[in-house]
């Protein structure tokens, strides 16, 4: 990612008080918002615009969804059920 000197700046800041937050929502979501705001090439390189969707969709899901489970809050919900092992037979 390429960024302006003070705008590194001002992320490094925010990404020492993130890390300071205990709610995980809020320690991932500074990422999101850099990495959304400064994509390299995205007007050429295609993983850069799939890494920007990724990182507005993350936010999307927190901000709109109240998503914070697993990364990014994408992760599947827990299954409830027999694990395999318990099918094993004996």
């Amino acid at each position: 990612m390429v960024s302006a000197p003070g705008c590194w700046q001002a992320y490094g800041e925010v990404a020492v008080r993130a890390m300071q937050e205990p709610r995980t929502a809020l320690r991932h979501s500074h990422v999101d918002c850099f990495a959304a705001q400064h994509p390299t090439d995205a007007a050429t390189e295609r993983r850069q615009r799939q890494s920007v969707a990724v990182h507005l969709v993350a936010l999307c899901l927190r901000l709109e969804h109240h998503r914070t489970r697993g990364v990014a809050g994408l992760g599947p919900a827990p299954r409830a059920g027999p694990h395999l092992d318990s099918a094993r037979p004996g």
